[in-house]
């Protein structure tokens, strides 16, 4: 529930290992091909971001169905696992606002929204992976390109409203494509391709587990 301010704090830890460094996948081909045929297999998810220049963007092919393919010279920073969402959300960072508006505008769940940027990055808007997702949503330049041209305007991914508006375009595509909101969460980490063809990862069903945990819990507060 959104009420414009955390009324206390509540205190859970949030439930597993964060998995970061991983974006969606399977997407230059995504006007030309159905879901199935999207891409190669994820090699491996990586649960780390690097908070490098775009200088080292550019280690993964958009084609190659992994998140964790890439590869990177980067300095690489684990996701802080103790602070819970719900303390974050007690600051107001300034990513929460474009992630809302942009989530309302594709008929996100906002807390849907916040929780899969908090997996992804921790509301960290200068988050690199090594796979080459960036931003706040960790978006790969070329499914921000390819959401631009379906929503017809221009889309910098290191702009986090930006970013926001491409990853929930990509989010509703998954949820449309797929049974439902968890199967959409497990295609956007490790790509509908590797999901069609090999079921869900582990790294990708936890992730997806954290995400709606986190999730639910947003639901029963006010922020």
């Amino acid at each position: 529930m959104r009420r414009g301010g955390l009324v206390g704090f509540v205190a859970l830890s949030v439930a597993g290992a964060a998995v970061a460094g991983h974006t969606m996948a399977d997407q230059a081909e995504a006007d030309e091909a159905p879901a199935s045929m999207l891409g190669e297999p994820t090699l491996e998810v990586l649960p780390e971001t690097t908070r490098a220049p775009a200088d080292d963007a550019d280690g993964a092919d958009a084609d190659d169905g992994g998140h964790g393919a890439g590869g990177s010279d980067g300095e690489l920073e684990p996701l802080d696992e103790d602070v819970p969402i719900e303390a974050a959300l007690v600051d107001g960072p300034s990513v929460v606002q474009p992630i809302v508006a942009a989530a309302e505008r594709k008929d996100i769940e906002p807390e849907l929204a916040l929780s899969l940027a908090w997996h992804e990055s921790r509301f960290d808007a200068d988050a690199q992976s090594v796979a080459g997702a960036v931003g706040v949503m960790q978006v790969m330049p070329e499914t921000a390109e390819r959401m631009a041209d379906e929503l017809d305007e221009s889309i910098d991914p290191w702009d986090p409203a930006d970013n926001a508006l491409a990853a929930s375009a990509y989010l509703t595509r998954m949820i449309d494509e797929h049974d439902n909101v968890e199967n959409a969460l497990i295609a956007y980490n490790q790509g509908p391709v590797a999901l069609a063809e090999d079921g869900a990862y582990p790294e990708a069903q936890e992730f997806a587990d954290n995400v709606l945990e986190t999730r639910d819990r947003l639901r029963e507060v006010d922020w």
